[in-house]
This record gives structure tokens, C-alpha cells and sequence, in this order.
């Protein structure tokens, strides 16, 4: 029983960090990449939230202050004719502290181009390239390591190593290696107070089990996170490519995609031993736990697609994931094979002031996934509707409203806000997120933590 309700503990803490969702507001596509303001542009902003409940610690607010740059150089000519540079950089600050990371570099590289016989591009950093859609409900995009700031806020950041892109007629030719593996980071913070305990302070913290039951006696469990050496993570080589076809306008565009490197999501390895001690004539029993992150390989099979037209774009996804699962894995640490699928429809206009509306179905197979007869492990609805309608009724006031509800109609959340700009570069926002859901399911063991949010972002 204290193994199983151990292991719980630790996938539950996976199942949080892996799965988290956000709502981004686009300004340009629903699945492109987020806006940034701007090429030479330094970024300032400050969130205030204010939640239904309160965190572990008692604090019904949080701030957030995030300050970041994003600058490039693609034009040829800048730096001569054959040389640029991206950087897309973001440090966090949070009060009270739940998250467990605030540096975010999405991509940061050096590059050269030859645009003479063909268009050939050779990048060197860390780089995010245009796969995938959008971060929240990309299976593609699951292949690069995430920054979790909570379960409604993730970002896809690049990977390191070195990209190359050859721009045919109509095909395009990609490839992407790494030598330095990456993690997801962020999510809730885990951490040890003043007496040695382990906990949490973070709201989206899933509940530890502080005492396991043996036989009739009620024994309290020690918990203790390992660091495995950053040798041992970081220096795995990776690797994919893809090709696409398009044609001359770029009204549609098709992608294969093969991609064999190490899975960004952790998998926790669990001991727990029984321990007693005799002291003034009394035993006493206690429970040692000890918790390994460990990594593992994964290679993906994915196909995109993209068709354009004057009034509706479609966008599809296809990923077909086999984790690596060696012959020695404990059972509950095995990963099961995934097909993801994630299908979109965008309504797009030329009169400004008319919304924009998406439309989005993602449905994931999984194929003999590890089911544990004494517990149900809450995760995310592998099928789920996502629904995104983007107002701008003047020019400088626009507003939002977004939802994913799954489709057993158990669980889903809804976030809407409204934007004012008063002037370039000074944005001003507020909005409500809440989460609905029945007690066993992801989103509603959650569902305490709706909010209302303000926000201000200046660039300069």
C-alpha cells in the first residue's frame, strides 16, 4: 500500500508538470507562434492574480513580474549579406514563490544564409523551428522542452544544437540535431522547509500523502527528491528532420516529420523502505521514500498540414510517439506508445472589427497503457474540444474568450480577458480563468483555483 500510494504521488507530480495547458491570446494566427512586439524590443511586465482560495501558505494573490528581450536580425544587408541573429529571452519573478524556474530563453542563435542559388539557412544556438502549431494543443511541438509556469501558462522554448533549411520550388528540407538534452521546466514548487519535510507551497501542487496505513498503524512517510547529475541529462545527442511540400503561394503546405532524441517529460523512480527506531522503551515506525528523476529516449513519426484560403484556414497534426521503455522498468514507470491527433478550423476577414473564431478537436489513442487496479491516476482528457474567438471592435481595444472541455463533458476550463492600448507598446489587460470538473479528473482537482487577473506590458 505505501508503494502504490507512493507512486501515485510521483506520477500525479509528472501527469501536473507534463500536461500543463495555456490559453495564449495570438495576435497574428490561433497556431502560430506568440507574439512578440517587435524585433529590438525589450519587454516589461507586471501580472497580478487573485484566486478564489488560498495557497498552502495562506496568500489568495500572486505577482508576477516578468522582464525579457526579444531582438533579431534576419534582413539580409544588416549584418552583411549572409549573417543574422535571434534572441528571445525571459526572466521570471514570482511573489509568493510556487513556481520552481524564472529563466525562459525560447531561442537564442546565430545564423547564416545563402539566398543566391538556393535558399539555404544554417542556425547555431538554441533554436525553435516553425513545427508544430500552437504550444498548448501541439502533439509536434511535444518534441522541445516546455517552460511550466502553472497549468494555464506554457511556453515552448528551442532546443540546442545546430538546424539547416533548404527552400526549394516547392519543397523545403529541414534538419535539427543536439548534443545538449534539455527538461521541461518549471511547474510547482518542491521543496524542504526548516524541520527536513517535504512539501509544496504552490497551489497546483498535487497533495502529498504524509502517512501510509500499516496493518492498523498509521505510519508517517519522509520524503526525499534526488538531483541526478546534470552529466548524466544533459549531454544526449538528438536528432530529426522533415520535409515539406508546398506550393509556389503558400496556400498549403504538407510535413513529414521523423525525430529519435530524448523525451522532455520526466518519469519519477520510487523507493520506499519501512524504518523503525526504539527510543525511552517505544518503537516507532516511519516510511523513507526516495524519488529519482529519470529520462528516457522517444522517437516520433508526425505529419502536418496547412491549407490556406481567403476565409477559413485548416490545420491538422499527426504524431505517432514510441517511448523508450527498457526490459528492467518497474511497471509503473513503463510509458505506453501514443497516436496524437489535433484538427483545427480558423475564420479569417478583412473587416478588422469582426471576430475570429476557432475550432479545434484533440483526440490521442494510447496503446496498452499502465493501468494499476488500486488507484486511478488523474490525468487529462486525451479527447477534448478547443474553442477561441478573438474580437478587436476597435483599434485599440480587443477581447478574448477560450475553452477546452473534454469530450465526456467531465472537466474543462475557461479563460476570457479584454486588452486596451492605450498607446504603442503600453498594453493593459484583465480577465477571469476558471476550471470546472468533477473530483477525479485532471482539471477538477484543480477546480478551487479560478482567478482574476491584470496585466501590464510595456516595450521598449
Amino acid at each position: 500500500m505505501i508503494k502504490q500510494c507512493i507512486v501515485l504521488f510521483a506520477l500525479l507530480i509528472v501527469s501536473l508538470e507534463a500536461n500543463a495547458q495555456e490559453f495564449t491570446l495570438l495576435k497574428k494566427s490561433f497556431w502560430g507562434q506568440a507574439w512578440d512586439p517587435g524585433e529590438g524590443v525589450f519587454l516589461s511586465q507586471l501580472d497580478q492574480f487573485y484566486y478564489a482560495t488560498p495557497n498552502k501558505q495562506g496568500y489568495s494573490y500572486e505577482s508576477r513580474l516578468k522582464v525579457g528581450v526579444s531582438v533579431s536580425s534576419n534582413e539580409v544587408g544588416e549584418l552583411g549579406r549572409h549573417f543574422g541573429y535571434d534572441l528571445n529571452a525571459r526572466v521570471w519573478g514570482l511573489i509568493p514563490k510556487e513556481a520552481s524556474t524564472w529563466v525562459d530563453v525560447r531561442s537564442a542563435y546565430v545564423e547564416w544564409h545563402n539566398l543566391q542559388k538556393s535558399n539555404l539557412f544554417v542556425k547555431v544556438g538554441r533554436i525553435l523551428p516553425n513545427w508544430g502549431g500552437m504550444d498548448e494543443y501541439s502533439p509536434i511541438k511535444e518534441i522541445f522542452p516546455k517552460l511550466v509556469i502553472d497549468p494555464l501558462e506554457v511556453r515552448s522554448n528551442g532546443m540546442v544544437g545546430l538546424y539547416g533549411r533548404v527552400e526549394e520550388d516547392v519543397l523545403d528540407f529541414e534538419a535539427l540535431g543536439s548534443p545538449l538534452f534539455i527538461p521541461n521546466f518549471g511547474g510547482a514548487l518542491y521543496e524542504t522547509d526548516m524541520s527536513g519535510k517535504f512539501y509544496s507551497p504552490s497551489r497546483w501542487a498535487m497533495p502529498l500523502y504524509d502517512t501510509a496505513t500499516v496493518g492498523k498503524a498509521a505510519v508517517p512517510l519522509d520524503y526525499k527528491m534526488h538531483t541526478p547529475d546534470i552529466a548524466d541529462v544533459i549531454f544526449k545527442l538528438g536528432g530529426g528532420v522533415r520535409i515539406t511540400l508546398r506550393d509556389f503561394y503558400d496556400q498549403y503546405r504538407f510535413s513529414a516529420l521523423m525525430m529519435h532524441g530524448m523525451d522532455p517529460n520526466v518519469r519519477m523512480e520510487i523507493y520506499g523502505k519501512l524504518t523503525t527506531s526504539s527510543f525511552a522503551k517505544s518503537n516507532t515506525m516511519g516510511g523513507k521514500v526516495d524519488m529519482y528523476p529519470r529520462f528516457f529516449r522517444h522517437t516520433i513519426y508526425a505529419f502536418e498540414g496547412n491549407i490556406q484560403s481567403s476565409t477559413v484556414d485548416a490545420h491538422m497534426e499527426s504524431m505517432y510517439r514510441v517511448p523508450d521503455n527498457p526490459q528492467d522498468l518497474p511497471e509503473y514507470m513503463v510509458a505506453p506508445i501514443e497516436w496524437k491527433n489535433f484538427f483545427a478550423f480558423q475564420t479569417k476577414n478583412e473587416i478588422s472589427f469582426l471576430p475570429q473564431l476557432l475550432l479545434g478537436l484533440a483526440l490521442t489513442r494510447q496503446f496498452d497503457p499502465y493501468q494499476d487496479p488500486n488507484y486511478k491516476m488523474p490525468s487529462r482528457s486525451l479527447n477534448y474540444v478547443v474553442g477561441k474567438l478573438y474580437w478587436k471592435p476597435l483599434s485599440k481595444l480587443s477581447a478574448f474568450s477560450a475553452s477546452e472541455v473534454a469530450v465526456s463533458l467531465k472537466e474543462g476550463i475557461w479563460k476570457n480577458g479584454i486588452e486596451w492600448e492605450p498607446m504603442n507598446r503600453l498594453s493593459i489587460s484583465t480577465g477571469l480563468d476558471l476550471i470546472m470538473g468533477q473530483e477525479d479528473t485532471y482539471w477538477g482537482i484543480l477546480r478551487h483555483q479560478d482567478r482574476l487577473w491584470l496585466r501590464g506590458t510595456y516595450a521598449f
